[in-house]
């Protein structure tokens, strides 16, 4: 087989529905970027119920209260449910969501035509462990989202194998002390419509929950 197999996933999200696109490209017909190194710890998805099976959800008092709006750039310390009834403080640091580069651009589009009339962003978010279970592997993609300054969720945009932002998963050395991993994520928004000013925390069932008004948000 010619080239090395890239795949990418787009996964828009839009009234609750996900609905998944999956291409898959030879290294070769399009000016992409080589594949990420293998990850330093297997990742795991943060599901939607994992604070379903925390016992004790009270939370520290050194946390960012629910419902807060913080100033981009900005830390800000969340409890996280993992799953299995793990739970971890984190220090999270976000910066502004940026418009991808014009070159990748073109790329996008060539490569997944339901970007054309649209535009891709990044944002990345900063994470240090402050205590709790091991983060090491924790797909985070599910718990951060693009927003509006009106707090809309921008539909999600994930990519893989696209080193320039793709990763998502925390890294073996998070649950080290001091230790802080910078997580890129990707959105797409229409070129003449919704345009991502900040980031939004948010679990389902947990003190941060967008559906209860409880998200965390940090915008400028």
């Amino acid at each position: 087989m010619m080239g090395r197999l890239l795949q990418w996933l787009l996964a828009f999200i839009a009234g609750g529905v996900a609905v998944f696109v999956l291409l898959t490209l030879a290294n070769g017909k399009l000016p992409v970027p080589l594949p990420t190194s293998t990850p330093s710890a297997t990742p795991f998805v943060i599901t939607d119920d994992a604070w379903a099976s925390v016992s004790n959800p009270a939370l520290p008092v050194s946390v960012v209260a629910p419902g807060s709006t913080v100033t981009l750039a900005q830390p800000a310390q969340v409890e996280i449910a993992l799953g299995s009834g793990k739970l971890a403080l984190i220090n999270v640091v976000v910066d502004a969501p940026t418009l991808a580069p014009d070159d990748d651009q073109a790329i996008l589009r060539k490569a997944v035509p339901q970007l054309d009339g649209m535009e891709a962003f990044y944002f990345q978010v900063h994470v240090t462990k402050v205590a709790g279970d091991a983060l090491a592997g924790a797909d985070l993609s599910n718990v951060f989202d693009a927003v509006t300054d009106q707090r809309h969720i921008i539909q999600k945009l994930t990519l893989v194998d696209w080193r320039k932002c793709d990763r998502t998963a925390l890294p073996a050395e998070i649950d080290t002390e001091n230790v802080t991993a910078t997580l890129c994520f990707a959105a797409a928004a229409p070129a003449s419509g919704l345009t991502p000013a900040g980031v939004q925390f948010s679990q389902s069932g947990g003190p941060y929950d967008a559906a209860a008004g409880t998200a965390i948000v940090w915008l400028p």
